[in-house]
């Protein structure tokens, strides 16, 4: 009796001493790495397809990519880094009104940092609130005219703007679940030769709503 007495206060106390260490290290697991997926959703003048509009983007919904590091600096504030990409398809206005002319894409890629408020919901839902800013790289389309360029692709740098909110579910393991919403909004300028003047900006507001998945360490 004896025996089986102590065997299980040992066990007891083994156990305690596992769920101590199991629950500290949770509480050390302070940093959050996805990747997300989904669409990008063109708003405002960058989706008017309206050709007596000189603001038009003409862009269509595409489709977006990004890979997102936070670091809970506290319960509740944090830091955030995200790398983004988005492809946007083109409207069919240009070959409508001008039959043989193609337009092939918007595109964008860059890097933003910013704080993030976490508002945990319960022990498995977590939804943050953030706000982000950086530099991003756009390339303009090139409208070709019966297979000739007559308006050549360009890159320009911008300083978007981006605000968002996201939900992460945090399972029994390290593994989180992760959907969001970012809008970004920037104003790249480029420089196309066969407009005068040749220095044109393009205001570019898009709305990303991902899926992603990642894990706490």
């Amino acid at each position: 009796m004896l025996r089986i007495t102590l065997l299980c206060l040992a066990l007891m106390v083994l156990g305690t001493g596992v769920r101590a260490q199991d629950a500290s290290n949770s509480k050390e697991q302070k940093s959050f790495l996805f990747v997300q997926g989904g669409v990008a959703i063109p708003l405002a003048d960058f989706a008017s397809a309206d050709l007596t509009n000189e603001n038009a983007g003409m862009a269509k919904t595409g489709f977006s990519g990004s890979i997102q590091y936070n670091y809970r600096i506290q319960q509740y504030v944090g830091v955030m880094l995200q790398g983004h990409y988005a492809d946007f398809a083109m409207s069919d206005a240009m070959s409508k009104n001008f039959p043989g002319a193609t337009v092939d894409h918007w595109q964008y890629a860059g890097l933003v940092v910013g704080p993030v408020i976490f508002l945990p919901v319960g022990d498995r839902v977590l939804f943050d609130v953030h706000a982000a800013s950086g530099v991003m790289w756009t390339n303009s389309p090139k409208v070709k005219y019966q297979g000739q360029t007559i308006v050549d692709e360009d890159w320009g740098t911008a300083v978007p703007v981006q605000t968002g909110l996201s939900v992460r579910f945090l399972t029994n393991t390290k593994l989180v679940v992760f959907a969001g919403a970012d809008y970004l909004y920037m104003k790249p300028e480029f420089r196309i030769e066969s407009s005068d003047p040749p220095d044109v900006t393009q205001k570019i507001n898009a709305l990303h709503v991902q899926l992603g998945i990642g894990f706490r360490f």
